[in-house]
Protein backbone atom coordinates (compact mmCIF):
# COMPACT_ATOMS: atom_id res chain seq x y z
CA UNK A 1 0.00 0.00 0.00
CA UNK A 2 1.09 3.60 -0.59
CA UNK A 3 1.95 5.52 2.56
CA UNK A 4 1.09 9.17 3.08
CA UNK A 5 0.82 11.60 5.99
CA UNK A 6 -2.30 9.90 7.35
CA UNK A 7 -0.43 6.62 7.69
CA UNK A 8 2.04 8.47 9.89
CA UNK A 9 -0.67 10.25 11.90
CA UNK A 10 -2.69 7.15 12.79
CA UNK A 11 0.12 5.29 14.62
CA UNK A 12 1.15 8.56 16.25
CA UNK A 13 -2.30 8.88 17.85
CA UNK A 14 -2.57 5.18 18.58
CA UNK A 15 0.80 4.86 20.33
CA UNK A 16 0.10 7.10 23.38
CA UNK A 17 -3.24 5.39 23.90
CA UNK A 18 -1.42 2.07 24.11
CA UNK A 19 1.10 3.56 26.52
CA UNK A 20 -1.67 4.84 28.81
CA UNK A 21 -3.22 1.35 28.83
CA UNK A 22 -6.53 2.54 27.43
CA UNK A 23 -6.79 -0.52 25.23
CA UNK A 24 -6.69 -3.92 26.86
CA UNK A 25 -8.31 -6.21 24.32
CA UNK A 26 -9.11 -9.81 25.10
CA UNK A 27 -9.34 -12.64 22.67
CA UNK A 28 -13.15 -12.61 22.68
CA UNK A 29 -13.56 -8.82 22.54
CA UNK A 30 -13.74 -6.37 19.68
CA UNK A 31 -10.29 -4.87 19.04
CA UNK A 32 -9.76 -1.17 19.72
CA UNK A 33 -8.92 1.28 17.00
CA UNK A 34 -8.76 4.81 15.68
CA UNK A 35 -10.70 6.27 12.78
CA UNK A 36 -9.39 9.40 11.04
CA UNK A 37 -11.03 11.54 8.37
CA UNK A 38 -8.83 12.45 5.40
CA UNK A 39 -8.93 15.59 3.30
CA UNK A 40 -11.18 13.99 0.68
CA UNK A 41 -13.83 12.95 3.20
CA UNK A 42 -12.74 9.31 3.41
CA UNK A 43 -12.08 7.54 6.71
CA UNK A 44 -9.13 5.37 7.60
CA UNK A 45 -8.93 2.91 10.46
CA UNK A 46 -5.91 1.79 12.45
CA UNK A 47 -4.85 -1.00 13.01
CA UNK A 48 -5.02 -1.78 9.33
CA UNK A 49 -6.94 -4.64 7.76
CA UNK A 50 -9.01 -5.37 10.87
CA UNK A 51 -12.38 -6.66 9.73
CA UNK A 52 -13.91 -6.31 13.20
CA UNK A 53 -13.50 -2.52 12.99
CA UNK A 54 -15.76 -2.23 9.94
CA UNK A 55 -18.91 -1.35 11.99
CA UNK A 56 -16.87 1.19 13.92
CA UNK A 57 -15.64 2.79 10.70
CA UNK A 58 -19.15 2.96 9.22
CA UNK A 59 -20.61 4.49 12.39
CA UNK A 60 -17.85 7.10 12.63
CA UNK A 61 -18.25 7.98 8.96
CA UNK A 62 -21.95 8.67 9.56
CA UNK A 63 -21.15 10.73 12.66
CA UNK A 64 -18.50 12.64 10.67
CA UNK A 65 -15.91 13.83 13.23
CA UNK A 66 -12.27 14.43 12.41
CA UNK A 67 -10.99 11.62 14.61
CA UNK A 68 -12.64 8.98 16.79
CA UNK A 69 -11.10 6.57 19.27
CA UNK A 70 -12.50 3.33 20.62
CA UNK A 71 -11.50 2.99 24.27
CA UNK A 72 -11.64 -0.38 25.99
CA UNK A 73 -10.37 -0.51 29.55
CA UNK A 74 -11.19 -2.01 32.90
CA UNK A 75 -12.75 1.26 34.05
CA UNK A 76 -15.14 1.31 31.08
CA UNK A 77 -16.17 -2.31 31.66
CA UNK A 78 -16.76 -1.70 35.36
CA UNK A 79 -18.79 1.46 34.77
CA UNK A 80 -21.08 -0.27 32.27
CA UNK A 81 -21.54 -3.31 34.48
CA UNK A 82 -22.54 -1.23 37.50
CA UNK A 83 -25.09 0.81 35.51
CA UNK A 84 -26.26 -1.71 32.97
CA UNK A 85 -29.79 -0.40 32.35
CA UNK A 86 -29.32 3.36 32.42
CA UNK A 87 -29.29 5.46 29.27
CA UNK A 88 -26.53 7.67 30.68
CA UNK A 89 -23.73 7.43 33.22
CA UNK A 90 -23.08 10.29 35.62
CA UNK A 91 -19.32 10.61 35.65
CA UNK A 92 -19.56 13.43 38.19
CA UNK A 93 -22.16 15.91 39.40
CA UNK A 94 -21.80 18.06 36.29
CA UNK A 95 -21.12 15.48 33.58
CA UNK A 96 -23.14 12.57 32.31
CA UNK A 97 -22.30 10.50 29.26
CA UNK A 98 -24.81 8.91 26.92
CA UNK A 99 -25.06 5.13 26.68
CA UNK A 100 -25.96 3.52 23.35
CA UNK A 101 -27.05 -0.07 22.96
CA UNK A 102 -24.93 -0.83 19.90
CA UNK A 103 -22.39 0.66 17.54
CA UNK A 104 -25.08 1.09 14.88
CA UNK A 105 -26.71 3.81 17.02
CA UNK A 106 -23.55 5.94 17.13
CA UNK A 107 -24.66 8.20 14.23
CA UNK A 108 -27.72 9.13 16.33
CA UNK A 109 -25.62 10.16 19.34
CA UNK A 110 -25.50 13.69 20.68
CA UNK A 111 -22.42 14.87 18.83
CA UNK A 112 -21.63 17.77 21.15
CA UNK A 113 -20.96 15.38 24.04
CA UNK A 114 -17.93 13.99 22.15
CA UNK A 115 -18.28 10.70 24.04
CA UNK A 116 -20.62 7.73 24.15
CA UNK A 117 -20.60 4.34 25.85
CA UNK A 118 -21.47 1.32 23.69
CA UNK A 119 -23.22 -1.25 25.86
CA UNK A 120 -22.97 -4.42 23.77
CA UNK A 121 -19.21 -4.04 23.18
CA UNK A 122 -18.38 -2.45 26.57
CA UNK A 123 -16.35 0.31 24.98
CA UNK A 124 -16.19 4.08 25.11
CA UNK A 125 -16.14 6.05 21.86
CA UNK A 126 -14.42 9.43 22.03
CA UNK A 127 -14.44 11.76 19.03
CA UNK A 128 -13.14 15.23 18.35
CA UNK A 129 -12.84 17.81 15.61
CA UNK A 130 -9.10 18.18 16.28
CA UNK A 131 -6.25 15.71 16.44
CA UNK A 132 -5.64 16.49 20.09
CA UNK A 133 -7.87 14.22 22.19
CA UNK A 134 -7.02 14.91 25.86
CA UNK A 135 -10.72 14.44 26.63
CA UNK A 136 -10.19 10.67 26.68
CA UNK A 137 -7.60 10.95 29.44
CA UNK A 138 -9.95 13.19 31.43
CA UNK A 139 -12.81 10.71 31.21
CA UNK A 140 -10.53 7.86 32.21
CA UNK A 141 -9.64 9.75 35.40
CA UNK A 142 -13.30 10.62 36.03
CA UNK A 143 -14.32 6.98 35.65
CA UNK A 144 -11.71 5.85 38.17
CA UNK A 145 -12.96 8.42 40.68
CA UNK A 146 -16.56 7.39 40.00
CA UNK A 147 -15.83 3.71 40.60
CA UNK A 148 -13.86 4.47 43.74
CA UNK A 149 -16.55 6.73 45.20
CA UNK A 150 -19.34 4.21 44.49
CA UNK A 151 -17.53 1.20 45.96
CA UNK A 152 -19.46 -0.84 48.57
CA UNK A 153 -18.84 0.41 52.11
CA UNK A 154 -16.60 -1.62 54.37
CA UNK A 155 -18.13 -3.13 57.54
CA UNK A 156 -17.75 -0.81 60.51
CA UNK A 157 -17.86 -1.22 64.27
CA UNK A 158 -21.22 0.56 64.34
CA UNK A 159 -22.78 -1.96 61.92
CA UNK A 160 -21.45 -4.91 63.93
CA UNK A 161 -22.89 -3.49 67.13
CA UNK A 162 -26.36 -3.29 65.57
CA UNK A 163 -26.41 -7.04 64.92
CA UNK A 164 -25.10 -7.92 68.38
CA UNK A 165 -27.07 -8.11 71.61
CA UNK A 166 -24.59 -5.93 73.45
CA UNK A 167 -25.34 -2.19 73.22
CA UNK A 168 -22.90 -0.21 71.19
CA UNK A 169 -20.29 1.84 72.91
CA UNK A 170 -20.80 5.49 71.90
CA UNK A 171 -17.04 6.01 72.04
CA UNK A 172 -16.62 3.45 69.21
CA UNK A 173 -19.39 4.90 67.05
CA UNK A 174 -18.03 6.83 64.08
CA UNK A 175 -18.60 10.52 64.36
CA UNK A 176 -19.89 10.62 60.80
CA UNK A 177 -22.92 8.53 61.73
CA UNK A 178 -23.85 10.87 64.55
CA UNK A 179 -23.35 14.12 62.68
CA UNK A 180 -25.13 13.42 59.42
CA UNK A 181 -27.00 16.42 58.18
CA UNK A 182 -30.60 15.81 57.13
CA UNK A 183 -31.10 16.09 53.42
CA UNK A 184 -34.03 17.99 52.03
CA UNK A 185 -36.31 15.77 49.98
CA UNK A 186 -37.93 18.66 48.16
CA UNK A 187 -35.38 20.42 45.89
CA UNK A 188 -37.65 23.45 45.50
CA UNK A 189 -37.71 24.05 49.26
CA UNK A 190 -33.96 23.58 49.40
CA UNK A 191 -33.45 26.13 46.65
CA UNK A 192 -35.76 28.56 48.45
CA UNK A 193 -33.71 28.20 51.62
CA UNK A 194 -30.49 28.80 49.73
CA UNK A 195 -31.93 31.72 47.77
CA UNK A 196 -32.24 33.89 50.91
CA UNK A 197 -29.54 36.33 49.83
CA UNK A 198 -29.27 39.50 51.91
CA UNK A 199 -28.14 42.84 50.57
CA UNK A 200 -24.56 43.53 51.62
CA UNK A 201 -23.86 47.20 52.37
CA UNK A 202 -20.09 46.99 52.52
CA UNK A 203 -19.58 48.83 49.24
CA UNK A 204 -21.45 52.01 50.31
CA UNK A 205 -19.46 52.09 53.54
CA UNK A 206 -16.15 51.65 51.73
CA UNK A 207 -17.05 54.23 49.10
CA UNK A 208 -18.16 56.71 51.77
CA UNK A 209 -14.94 56.30 53.72
CA UNK A 210 -12.93 56.70 50.51
CA UNK A 211 -14.84 59.85 49.59
CA UNK A 212 -14.28 61.25 53.08
CA UNK A 213 -10.56 60.51 52.80
CA UNK A 214 -10.40 62.21 49.39
CA UNK A 215 -12.36 65.18 50.74
CA UNK A 216 -9.86 65.49 53.59
CA UNK A 217 -7.03 65.69 51.07
CA UNK A 218 -8.83 68.48 49.20
CA UNK A 219 -9.53 70.22 52.50
CA UNK A 220 -5.85 70.04 53.33
CA UNK A 221 -5.10 71.90 50.10
CA UNK A 222 -7.75 74.52 50.88
CA UNK A 223 -6.18 75.00 54.31
CA UNK A 224 -2.87 75.69 52.61
CA UNK A 225 -4.49 78.35 50.38
CA UNK A 226 -6.05 80.07 53.39
CA UNK A 227 -2.70 80.11 55.17
CA UNK A 228 -1.04 81.71 52.14
CA UNK A 229 -3.84 84.32 51.88
CA UNK A 230 -3.37 85.17 55.55
CA UNK A 231 0.30 85.84 54.93
CA UNK A 232 0.23 87.86 51.67
CA UNK A 233 -3.43 88.86 51.27
CA UNK A 234 -3.41 87.81 47.59
CA UNK A 235 -6.67 86.44 46.18
CA UNK A 236 -5.00 85.02 43.07
CA UNK A 237 -4.22 81.70 44.71
CA UNK A 238 -7.92 80.97 45.14
CA UNK A 239 -8.21 80.41 41.39
CA UNK A 240 -6.82 76.95 42.12
CA UNK A 241 -10.17 76.13 43.74
CA UNK A 242 -11.55 75.64 40.23
CA UNK A 243 -9.43 72.49 39.99
CA UNK A 244 -10.71 71.02 43.25
CA UNK A 245 -13.54 68.94 41.65
CA UNK A 246 -11.05 67.43 39.21
CA UNK A 247 -8.52 66.78 41.97
CA UNK A 248 -11.26 65.21 44.08
CA UNK A 249 -12.10 62.75 41.29
CA UNK A 250 -8.44 61.89 40.78
CA UNK A 251 -7.77 61.40 44.48
CA UNK A 252 -10.94 59.31 44.83
CA UNK A 253 -9.36 56.61 42.65
CA UNK A 254 -6.37 56.31 44.97
CA UNK A 255 -8.41 56.43 48.17
CA UNK A 256 -10.64 53.64 46.86
CA UNK A 257 -7.56 51.51 46.24
CA UNK A 258 -6.22 52.28 49.71
CA UNK A 259 -9.52 51.36 51.33
CA UNK A 260 -9.79 48.17 49.28
CA UNK A 261 -6.28 47.05 50.23
CA UNK A 262 -6.99 47.74 53.90
CA UNK A 263 -10.18 45.67 53.85
CA UNK A 264 -8.38 42.83 52.09
CA UNK A 265 -5.68 42.91 54.77
CA UNK A 266 -7.75 43.27 57.95
CA UNK A 267 -11.22 42.22 56.79
CA UNK A 268 -14.06 41.60 56.72
CA UNK A 269 -13.82 39.10 53.86
CA UNK A 270 -16.53 36.57 54.76
CA UNK A 271 -18.96 38.09 52.25
CA UNK A 272 -16.64 37.03 49.41
CA UNK A 273 -17.49 33.39 50.22
CA UNK A 274 -21.25 33.86 50.69
CA UNK A 275 -24.19 34.54 48.41
CA UNK A 276 -25.73 37.98 48.46
CA UNK A 277 -28.25 39.84 46.36
CA UNK A 278 -25.74 40.83 43.66
CA UNK A 279 -22.91 38.33 44.25
CA UNK A 280 -22.92 34.54 43.96
CA UNK A 281 -20.07 32.60 45.53
CA UNK A 282 -21.84 29.32 46.36
CA UNK A 283 -23.38 27.33 43.47
CA UNK A 284 -27.05 26.41 43.77
CA UNK A 285 -28.14 22.99 44.93
CA UNK A 286 -28.85 20.46 42.17
CA UNK A 287 -32.48 20.26 41.13
CA UNK A 288 -33.24 16.97 39.31
CA UNK A 289 -36.55 18.31 38.04
CA UNK A 290 -34.66 20.97 36.09
CA UNK A 291 -31.36 19.22 35.40
CA UNK A 292 -33.06 16.22 33.78
CA UNK A 293 -35.28 18.32 31.53
CA UNK A 294 -32.99 20.94 30.05
CA UNK A 295 -34.50 22.61 26.96
CA UNK A 296 -33.04 22.53 23.48
CA UNK A 297 -31.14 25.72 22.63
CA UNK A 298 -30.59 27.07 19.13
CA UNK A 299 -27.74 29.56 18.80
CA UNK A 300 -28.15 31.97 15.89
CA UNK A 301 -24.99 33.79 14.85
CA UNK A 302 -24.80 36.46 12.11
CA UNK A 303 -21.52 36.78 10.22
CA UNK A 304 -20.33 38.87 7.29
CA UNK A 305 -16.96 38.88 5.51
CA UNK A 306 -14.83 38.04 8.53
CA UNK A 307 -11.83 35.79 8.04
CA UNK A 308 -12.61 32.13 8.55
CA UNK A 309 -9.21 31.33 10.04
CA UNK A 310 -8.69 34.32 12.36
CA UNK A 311 -12.25 35.30 13.36
CA UNK A 312 -14.89 32.67 12.67
CA UNK A 313 -12.97 29.55 13.66
CA UNK A 314 -11.94 30.80 17.15
CA UNK A 315 -15.45 32.11 17.80
CA UNK A 316 -17.15 28.91 16.67
CA UNK A 317 -14.66 26.80 18.61
CA UNK A 318 -15.53 28.73 21.76
CA UNK A 319 -19.24 28.25 21.07
CA UNK A 320 -18.70 24.54 20.49
CA UNK A 321 -16.97 24.29 23.87
CA UNK A 322 -19.97 25.84 25.57
CA UNK A 323 -22.31 23.54 23.65
CA UNK A 324 -20.24 20.55 24.76
CA UNK A 325 -20.51 21.64 28.41
CA UNK A 326 -24.27 22.02 28.04
CA UNK A 327 -24.48 18.58 26.45
CA UNK A 328 -22.54 17.04 29.35
CA UNK A 329 -25.18 18.49 31.69
CA UNK A 330 -27.91 16.74 29.71
CA UNK A 331 -29.07 19.45 27.33
CA UNK A 332 -29.05 19.66 23.56
CA UNK A 333 -28.14 22.59 21.35
CA UNK A 334 -27.60 23.50 17.72
CA UNK A 335 -25.78 26.28 15.91
CA UNK A 336 -27.19 28.26 13.00
CA UNK A 337 -25.21 30.80 10.95
CA UNK A 338 -26.75 33.76 9.11
CA UNK A 339 -23.99 34.34 6.56
CA UNK A 340 -24.59 37.71 4.90
CA UNK A 341 -21.15 37.79 3.33
CA UNK A 342 -21.18 34.47 1.53
CA UNK A 343 -22.71 35.94 -1.63
CA UNK A 344 -19.94 38.53 -2.07
CA UNK A 345 -16.95 36.39 -1.14
CA UNK A 346 -14.74 34.86 -3.84
CA UNK A 347 -15.92 31.38 -4.88
CA UNK A 348 -12.96 29.62 -3.26
CA UNK A 349 -13.52 31.32 0.11
CA UNK A 350 -17.27 30.69 -0.06
CA UNK A 351 -16.62 27.01 -0.78
CA UNK A 352 -14.20 26.84 2.16
CA UNK A 353 -16.83 28.29 4.47
CA UNK A 354 -19.49 25.85 3.30
CA UNK A 355 -17.13 22.91 3.79
CA UNK A 356 -16.32 24.14 7.29
CA UNK A 357 -20.01 24.40 8.17
CA UNK A 358 -20.68 20.92 6.81
CA UNK A 359 -17.74 19.34 8.60
CA UNK A 360 -18.71 20.76 12.00
CA UNK A 361 -22.45 20.17 11.65
CA UNK A 362 -23.39 23.87 11.53
CA UNK A 363 -26.55 24.99 9.79
CA UNK A 364 -26.31 28.08 7.63
CA UNK A 365 -28.31 30.33 5.34
CA UNK A 366 -27.09 32.92 2.83
CA UNK A 367 -28.49 35.19 0.15
CA UNK A 368 -27.96 34.28 -3.50
CA UNK A 369 -25.66 36.35 -5.63
CA UNK A 370 -27.09 39.22 -7.65
CA UNK A 371 -28.29 37.97 -10.99
CA UNK A 372 -28.48 34.37 -9.77
CA UNK A 373 -31.60 32.50 -10.98
CA UNK A 374 -33.32 35.56 -12.39
CA UNK A 375 -32.54 38.04 -9.64
CA UNK A 376 -31.91 41.47 -11.16
CA UNK A 377 -28.55 43.13 -10.97
CA UNK A 378 -28.26 46.45 -9.08
CA UNK A 379 -28.51 49.55 -11.29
Amino acid sequence: MDYDRYNATLPYIFKPTQGDAWFRPHEDSVPPGICLCTHDGQFRVFPYETAALTPFEAAVAALNPLVAVKVSSAAVHAALEEQAIDDCIYVDSNTHIQVLDSMFLLPQAEKDQNTAFIRDECVLIVWSDSLDIPIARDFEDHLIRLLWCTKPPLPSTHELSINSDKPADPRLTPSSTNSQKPTCADPEKASQKQSACPIMLYAPVYNGLSAALAFSFIGKGLTTLLSEFRLDGNYTNFTLCALMPLLFCVSLFFTLQIMQNLTFAIGPIAHYHQNSRYYSAVPPLPNPAIDNALPHITIQMPVYKESLATVLTPSLTSLKTGMQTYAHHGGTSSLFIDDDGLCILPPDQAKERIEYYTTHGIGWIARPRHGHQGQSLPH
